[in-house]
């Protein structure tokens, strides 16, 4: 695996995605990873455990490259200011990423088949995209219901969301007041079954956490979610 850098646009501007990519010998497809609302790239290969809970450790060996993405605004990618990042701009974004792999521009290696694939918000990012720019050989889309219970999902981010320059995991980045993050110690009750879950992944995913725009969530909710249904 390598940390790589690319370059994209938002609003004409220039920004960076981050992206962890992973190749074994002789892979010709990739797939772009792309997670949901509050993770990073590491929600793919996390940090505990990997061999049994990383998602790209197992694609590789299967055959498969991974590209794992963290957001504008999260992770080691570009922070911009959260009002620009729509579902529409991440969608963009990403669609540029497909162009470099196709190209030979990430890794020296031309993919002749670039699957995209979404967790929970990232799949509503990946709907858009698939189904703008036509770029991608397949679509994978996970965590994600055609009819979701927008009262639950409104519930959750209001008693389990907290703007992330409140967040002392956070708060060092300098994050406008529209970037959001989970409450501490809130991803237990919001993402797991308690009965059914390692705490161990728990505790991992509490210390990876990251931020997502209040627009992004928004506006993938509604145009990435709902209306496709």
């Amino acid at each position: 695996c390598q940390d790589l850098t690319l370059p994209v646009t938002l609003a004409g501007g220039a920004e960076q995605i981050y992206g962890k990519l992973c190749t074994p010998a002789g892979a010709k497809t990739v797939q772009v990873l792309v997670p949901g609302a509050s993770y990073n790239s590491a929600y793919w290969d996390l940090p505990y455990e990997p061999q049994r809970y990383s998602y790209q450790r197992d694609m590789a060996a299967h055959g498969y490259a991974t590209f794992a993405a963290d957001q504008l605004g999260a992770g080691r990618s570009s922070r911009p200011l959260s009002l620009p990042l729509s579902v529409w701009a991440a969608a963009e974004s990403m669609h540029e990423v497909v162009g470099h792999l196709r190209a030979g521009r990430v890794g020296g290696v031309p993919f002749a088949k670039v699957v995209i694939v979404g967790h929970s918000v990232g799949s509503g990012i990946v709907a858009v995209e698939a189904s703008t720019y036509h770029d991608v050989d397949g679509v994978v889309l996970t965590g994600i219901t055609h009819l979701p219970a927008l009262p639950v999902l409104a519930l959750g981010a209001a008693l389990g969301l907290q703007p992330a320059l409140l967040d002392g995991h956070l708060s060092t980045l300098g994050s406008d007041p529209l970037y959001f993050t989970t409450k501490p110690g809130a991803r237990a009750g919001l993402f797991y079954a308690a009965g059914d879950a390692d705490p161990g992944v728990i505790a991992a995913d509490e210390a990876t956490k990251d931020q997502v725009s209040v627009p992004g969530m928004g506006t993938v909710a509604v145009f990435g979610i709902v209306l496709p249904a």
